[in-house]
C-alpha cells in the first residue's frame, strides 16, 4: 500500500538541490551576491526528522506493542513451545500450522486494506465499510474452514496434527476478524486502543502457556489457549467499539463490490501466505519433524524482527493513501521517509542478528536448536530486505498500483518456491533459508523499480505518469 507525489523540479541551484534533497532559495548580502540559504535545508532535515519521530511514537510505537501482542500466540508461545516440547512435537505444531495458515488464507481476501482504502479517503464509508468487511470475513471463514476439515478427513495426517489444524483453524477466523477493527482504530488515529487490547490477550495467553508448561500438560491445552484468547479478543473488540462505526444494512450488490474491490488485495495477501508457508510445507513433505522443528523455531525468532517493520508500514498507509488523494508532493515526500526509515531499521536488526544468532538460538529455544544458528544468520540478511519491502509494497498499494504489486509479489513467490524445490532436497533448513534471501532480494529488485517507473517516489516528472 504504498504512494507517490508529484515533485515539481526547480532549475535553481540543481546541483546542490540534489545533494542536499530540498531546493534552494536565493538571498542577497549588501555587496549584492547571492548566497544559497543552507540554513534553509537543515530546518527541513530537522522537520522531516520530527516528522518522522513522531509518527512513529504516536502510531508505530502502540501498534508494535500491538503487533507484539498478536503475534505472541503464534511467536512468543511458539518460542516456548519449541524450547520445552522439542523439535518433534513443535514440528507437529509448525506443520499443523503451516497446513491451516495455507487452507485459511482465503479468510482474509484484502477486506482490511480496502476497509482502509475506503474510510482513508471519506471517513463517512466507515460505518457501512466495517460491517462488510466483518460480513465478507464470515463468508470466507466459513468456507476456508469447511474445505480444510473435509480434506483432513480424507487425509493420512497424524491424529494430533488434525486435532491441532481443527483447533487453530478456530483461531485463524478470530485473528481475521480481528483485522478491520485494527485497521477502524488506525484510520481514527488511536493506535492505543489497539495496544491496550492485544497486549492484555498476550499476557493472557503468555500466563496460561507457562501455566501448562508448569502442570506439564499437553501440547494441546496450549493450542485450545491461543483459540479461547482469540475469541475473547474479538468480544472485546465488538464491545469497545462504539455502535456508531457499525451499520449492518449491508445488500447484495454491496457486497458483491466489496468483494470485486477486494481481489486484488486479495491475491496479495494470499502470496503472502503461501511465501510464509510453503518453505514449513515442503520441509515437512521431505524431512523429518526435527528438522522442520528446527528451521521453524529459528525462523519465529527472526520473524519477531518483522513486528516493527510491520507496524511502521500500517502506521503510513493510511497517511499515504490521505496525500495520494490530497497532494501527490506530499505523498512522495511521504513515501521516501518510509523507506528511508524502513532502511535504518532494517540494516541495524540485521546486523545485531547476525553478530549475535551462534548465542541467542540456544538461549532463546535451547541447545537442541544450536545447529540453526547457521539458519539464523542467513535468514538475518533478509531482514533488511524484508522490511525496505514492507514499505514498498505499502507505496505500489497507496499509489493505485496495486496491480504492480501483486506482479513483483508474484515475482517473489515464484523465485521462493522454484529455490526451495531446488535447494531443499539437498540442503534442509539451510537451502530454505538461502531461498528466502533470494526471493526477498528479486522483490526489492522489482518494487524498487516499479516505484521508479511510476514515478511514486515523489521525482522525475511524476505526473506524466499518475495523471
Amino acid at each position: 500500500m504504498e504512494r507517490k507525489a508529484f515533485v515539481v523540479q526547480r532549475t535553481l541551484s540543481v546541483s546542490v538541490e540534489n545533494k542536499l534533497g530540498v531546493p534552494l532559495t536565493r538571498d542577497r548580502n549588501d555587496s549584492g551576491s547571492s548566497r544559497p540559504q543552507i540554513v534553509e535545508a537543515t530546518t527541513s532535515y530537522k522537520g522531516d526528522i520530527q516528522w518522522v519521530a513522531n509518527i512513529l511514537f504516536k502510531g508505530a510505537l502502540p501498534l508494535t506493542i500491538a503487533d507484539a501482542a498478536s503475534k505472541g500466540a503464534g511467536g512468543v508461545i511458539a518460542l516456548l513451545i519449541a524450547r520445552y516440547f522439542g523439535p518433534m512435537q513443535f514440528g507437529q505444531y509448525a506443520t499443523a500450522l503451516s497446513f491451516c495458515g495455507m487452507f485459511m488464507l482465503i479468510t482474509g481476501i484484502g477486506f482490511e486494506q480496502e476497509f482502509t482504502r475506503r474510510g482513508s479517503t471519506d471517513k463517512n464509508n466507515i460505518p457501512s465499510t466495517l460491517s462488510l468487511s466483518l460480513f465478507s470475513l464470515g463468508i470466507t471463514s466459513a468456507a476456508g474452514y469447511s474445505l480444510m476439515t473435509i480434506f483432513l478427513l480424507l487425509s493420512s495426517f497424524p491424529r494430533e496434527i488434525i486435532v491441532f489444524d481443527l483447533i487453530l483453524g478456530i483461531m485463524f477466523i478470530a485473528s481475521s476478524i480481528q483485522l478491520p477493527f485494527r485497521h477502524l482504530y488506525l484510520m481514527l488515529r488511536k493506535s492505543h486502543v489497539t495496544a491496550t487490547i492485544q497486549t492484555i490477550a498476550t499476557a493472557t495467553v503468555f500466563a496460561l502457556t507457562l501455566f501448562v508448561i508448569y502442570m506439564r500438560e499437553s501440547l494441546k491445552f496450549i493450542v485450545v489457549s491461543q483459540s479461547l484468547v482469540a475469541i475473547g479478543v474479538c468480544v472485546a473488540w465488538f464491545w469497545w467499539t462504539p455502535k456508531k462505526y457499525f451499520d449492518f444494512r449491508i445488500s447484495t450488490r454491496a457486497v458483491i463490490d466489496f468483494f470485486r474491490k477486494s481481489t486484488l488485495f486479495g491475491i496479495s495477501n494470499m502470496i503472502w501466505v503461501a511465501y510464509f508457508n510453503f518453505d514449513v510445507f515442503l520441509l515437512s513433505l521431505l524431512r523429518t519433524e526435527t528438522e522442520v522443528g528446527i528451521y521453524a523455531g529459528v525462523y519465529r525468532i527472526i520473524a519477531i524482527n518483522y513486528i516493527l517493520g510491520f507496524a511502521v508500514a500500517n502506521t503510513f498507509t493510511p497517511i499515504l493513501f490521505e496525500k495520494f488523494e490530497s497532494d501527490r508532493r506530499d505523498y512522495g515526500k511521504v513515501s521516501r521517509k518510509l523507506v528511508t526509515t524502513m532502511a535504518i531499521i532494517g540494516l541495524l536488526t540485521s546486523l545485531i542478528l547476525y553478530g549475535t544468532s551462534d548465542w541467542l538460538v540456544p538461549m532463546i529455544i535451547g541447545n537442541t536448536y544450536r545447529e540453526g544458528a547457521v539458519i539464523a544468520r542467513i535468514l538475518s540478511i533478509a531482514v533488511v530486505f524484508r522490511l525496505i519491502n514492507f514499505g514498498l509494497c505499502e507505496i505500489l498499494t497507496t499509489g493505485k498500483r496495486q496491480k504492480a504489486r501483486v506482479s513483483v509479489e508474484m515475482a517473489l513467490l515464484v523465485t521462493n518456491m522454484a529455490l526451495i524445490g531446488i535447494l531443499v532436497p539437498s540442503y534442509g533448513g539451510v537451502g530454505a533459508a538461502i531461498a528466502t534471501v533470494g526471493a526477498e532480494v528479486v522483490l526489492f529488485s522489482t518494487g524498487v523499480l516499479a516505484c521508479r517507473t511510476y514515478g511514486l517516489f515523489g521525482k522525475g516528472g511524476i505526473g506524466t505518469h499518475l495523471e
